[in-house]
């Protein structure tokens, strides 16, 4: 989350330069930044062990979805929990000198992801 914060910093700053210099628009705008290559599952047991760990469940147990659950959210896209994600951001290097920061990419986050979305849910922790 910080390292695609920064790049949206670097695209702001270039809008307010001109954005003439090294940032591209509309359709070559589009800008993949850098990911350790992850699967969707292992980001599920992760949030999962998280939250149990902070106390906002009782169990890090992840459960499969049902049929009825893929069906539904397959009405506003493809499921992911069966994907494997790796992206290498090329463009926003050359680009705009962007270069990753985060060690330990998304599972590095996932603990302020858990608590953030947790204060938003008004959630409590049970220690």
């Amino acid at each position: 989350m910080r390292d695609l914060s920064r790049v949206y910093l670097h695209l702001i700053d270039e809008i307010d330069t001109g954005g003439e210099e090294k940032a591209t628009w509309n359709e070559m705008g589009y800008y993949f930044i850098e990911t350790e290559r992850h699967d969707w599952q292992d980001v599920s047991n992760w949030i999962a062990e998280e939250a149990a760990r902070l106390g906002y469940i009782e169990s890090k147990e992840v459960k499969a979805m049902t049929e009825g659950d893929v069906n539904l959210t397959n009405q506003v896209g493809p499921a992911l929990s069966n994907y494997s994600v790796s992206y290498k951001g090329t463009r926003v290097r050359k680009l705009l000198d962007w270069e990753p920061e985060i060690i330990g990419g998304i599972r590095g986050e996932i603990a302020d992801i858990v608590k953030a979305e947790a204060d938003k849910l008004g959630l409590k922790s049970k220690f």
